[in-house]
């Protein structure tokens, strides 16, 4: 039996692309987690007086800027990964 390599084999080339972009949707997703669980621990303690507050404040507000950088890359990949398994679109060299 021949080795195939994804040079010769279309849908292998398709399966390694896809697994590539699943994965770094994945790790997107699970930062966007983070980010959205430490936004919410942040906003927790602020509401419970536990900061100073202007430290609060700050803190709030680059809790809040991690959590919507991290939803819009994890947004950005999924769109992504779907316009290649879906929209048959090849995705951009990263």
């Amino acid at each position: 039996m021949a080795d195939e390599s994804s040079e010769q084999n279309p849908a292998l080339l398709r399966y390694e692309i896809e697994e590539h972009w699943l994965s770094r949707l994945k790790l997107a997703e699970e930062a966007h987690r983070i980010a959205k669980t430490e936004s919410w621990n942040v906003l927790k303690k602020f509401r419970e007086g536990l900061y100073e507050s202007k430290d609060g404040s700050f803190a709030v507000q680059q809790a809040l800027s991690r959590e919507s950088e991290a939803r819009a890359e994890y947004l950005r990949l999924l769109r992504i990964f779907t316009d290649f398994t879906v929209n048959n679109k090849i995705p951009p060299v990263e």
